[in-house]
C-alpha cells in the first residue's frame, strides 16, 4: 500500500534519462503528486544509472510481449 492509502495502480511515475555517453547518465524517478505536478522520488548518477536505465529498456518480458504483437 502506498503510504498515502493509495493502490500502487494509482500512481504514476515518470522517468527521466540523459547520458552523454561516458557513463555519466542522470536517471531521475518522479511520482505524480495530485496537484499536477511531479515530486522526485528516486535519482541515480554515473554507472548506477545507465544499468539501471538499460534494467529497464532491456526488459526479457517486454521483449516477449513485443514479438507477441
Amino acid at each position: 500500500m502506498h503510504p498515502e492509502g493509495k493502490t500502487f495502480f494509482d500512481d504514476l511515475l515518470v522517468v527521466g534519462f540523459d547520458n552523454k555517453g561516458d557513463n555519466t547518465g542522470v536517471l531521475v524517478v518522479g511520482r505524480k503528486d495530485g496537484k499536477g505536478g511531479l515530486d522526485v522520488v528516486h535519482a541515480e548518477k554515473g554507472k548506477d544509472a545507465v544499468n539501471l536505465y538499460n534494467r529497464l529498456v532491456e526488459n526479457d518480458i517486454l521483449k516477449e510481449v513485443k514479438k507477441e504483437s
